[in-house]
Formats: structure tokens, sequence, C-alpha cells
């Protein structure tokens, strides 16, 4: 009973606040005249990494380096398979230009450095610095090349969202309804 009870408790933690992450993000891209992708790109994505972090970094202080490698390589599955395919079911999207340049490849190349990083069953120092290194390097020019021109609102998503009353996503937000 406390079991579920906690479990219950902690899902409703949970979608509040993500609800306020989202709220707030998308009004710190209102105030700072940037994109929405720009925001969910960055304060939103570093945001719902923050447990991940944590529980990564609280099993490999213990010594289990292979949680901490499969929280974070079983996070990613998931939230490109399954928290992608959920929310285009809901509110399906169109991928910004922008997107498909540099954040796809950027994810893609960060993948690649882990199956290279990783070939010898380790992650060194160095290559540990080279994957800190990647968020900053991505989002220095996120935040240096927004434009008057990239901004353009998301208008409400319509669909199943609008007819069964769904909370909004933060996905939904970072890409514009098709």
């Amino acid at each position: 009973m406390i079991i579920a009870l906690l479990l219950l408790t902690g899902l409703v933690a949970l979608y509040f606040g993500a609800e306020w992450l989202v709220r707030g993000g998308a009004s710190l891209a209102v105030r700072l005249g940037v994109t929405p992708l720009l925001v969910g790109l960055t304060v939103v994505a570093y945001g719902t990494s923050t447990p991940e972090l944590i529980v990564s970094s609280v099993a490999a202080a213990k010594g289990q380096g292979a949680i901490a490698i499969g929280n974070v390589v079983g996070s990613n599955i998931f939230n490109i398979g399954v928290i992608l395919g959920l929310t285009a079911l809901i509110c399906p999207m169109r991928v910004q230009l922008q997107l498909l340049k540099f954040d796809t490849p950027v994810m893609v190349g960060v993948a690649l450095l882990f199956l290279v990083f990783f070939l010898d069953e380790h992650i060194q120092l160095w290559e540990a610095l080279v994957f800190l290194g990647a968020p900053w390097a991505t989002a220095k020019p996120l935040w240096r090349n927004w434009s008057a021109a990239q901004r353009s609102p998301t208008p409400p998503c319509g669909g199943w969202a609008a007819i069964r009353g769904l909370p909004s996503s933060g996905t939904s937000r970072v890409f514009r309804r098709s």
C-alpha cells in the first residue's frame, strides 16, 4: 500500500513539475524572443534530464556503472521511440528545418561517439570531458544564431489533445503542428 501511495505521489509531482517546466520554458521563449524549438533544445531538455543525471551519478558513485549507462541509453531510446511517437499520435507535427540541418546530426554524432568510446568497454576521463562539452558546444551556436525571422508562434494542437482535453506536452511545443 505504501509503495502504491509513493508511486502515485511521484507521478502527480512529475506531472505538475513537467507542466511547470514546459510553461516556464514557453514563457522564457516569448520573453527572450526565441523559438520554442530553441528553448526546448536547451532549457527544457536540460531540465528534463536532471533526474537521469541524479540517478546515473548515484549509480556511478556506488560502482554500478552498468546502471548509469543503461539509464542513459534506455532513456534515449524511450524518448526517441515512445515519447516522440506518442506525442505525434496526439498532435501530428512538422519538424522545423533547423532540427534536421543541425540538431539531428549532432544527436547522431554524439551517439556514434558513445559507440566508438565504448568499444573498449570503458568511458575514460578524456571521453567524459568530450561528452560534457557536447551540450555546451551545441547550445552556444543555437543561442547565438536565433533571429526574428525564425520566430513563429506554435499553433494550438487540434486532434486528440483538443477532443480529449489532454494536458500539453513539452514535445508538442518544440515542434510545429503539421
